[in-house]
């Protein structure tokens, strides 16, 4: 009696695990971007330079057919542009507004950013944000 309440735990335990296993695998996988495909210039190795918001915003441009719109960059760099890096740079469509150190704020077109990206200078490119103040400025004491 003894191994027969035994085996029924195991089978019991057995059939819990197979289900957890079986709900697991039933899940759907959640895709980081707005489509299942990625289009072809996103497919390539520098695409990983690019932050994730920028992919989807070059996505969702190159649905409206808007990617002529020049789009506000934050750069990073390796090293420190030289000169022959600017003009690369420029030849591409990008125009740079500051660059401290290996930090570069630009605009450039949505279309050219994927070569942009494939630039061995480039360590990565997202969409630059406005910031605000914050603090007390405004509040009463």
């Amino acid at each position: 009696m003894g191994s027969t309440i035994g085996n029924m735990i195991k089978i019991y335990f057995s059939l819990i695990v197979f289900l957890f296993l079986l709900f697991y695998v039933a899940l759907p996988k959640a895709d980081p971007l707005p489509r299942q495909e990625m289009k072809a210039f996103m497919q390539t190795l520098s695409a990983r330079k690019i932050n994730i918001g920028l992919q989807r915003e070059l996505l969702l441009l190159e649905e409206k057919n808007a990617v002529h719109q020049r789009l506000d960059l934050l750069i990073g760099l390796k090293t420190s542009l030289t000169e022959t890096e600017k003009a690369q740079l420029q030849q591409e469509g990008v125009i740079l507004r500051s660059v401290i150190g290996t930090i570069a704020t630009a605009t450039a077109p949505a279309e050219k950013i994927p070569a942009v990206a494939s630039f061995d200078f480039i360590e990565y490119i997202e969409l630059s944000t406005r910031l605000q103040m914050k603090g007390d400025l405004h509040e009463k004491p």
